[in-house]
């Protein structure tokens, strides 16, 4: 790594968090990389997300009286404040990498 990056251990691998000391070239690039990140990686899975949501509620929404749908209600809540997490957290670092 060169002289001027500085990597954080409090960021998720996904996200490769990143921070510069003062080289305007190497902040753009890593803007870019980010933003090259967010679309490959993050923007497929936001697709899926909304699929399965889709899917579970027209599960709930169909299932037959006295059907138990507790579970399925607690594993997608679980999986929306996980995904909403990992948004909030590359909403931040995409702001830490315009703020530089």
């Amino acid at each position: 790594m060169s002289n001027n990056l500085q990597h954080s251990t409090r960021c998720p691998p996904m996200l490769m968090c990143f921070y510069y000391t003062g080289d305007v070239k190497a902040i753009k690039s890593q803007q870019e990389a980010f933003k090259s990140l967010v679309k490959s990686e993050i923007e497929p899975v936001q697709r899926q997300v909304d699929a399965i949501n889709k899917t579970g509620q027209g599960l709930l929404q169909s299932a037959a009286p006295g059907v138990s749908t507790s579970s399925l209600e607690s594993d997608l809540e679980q999986l929306n404040d996980k995904w909403s997490d990992l948004n909030e957290r590359v909403s931040n670092n995409q702001t830490k990498l315009e703020n530089k």
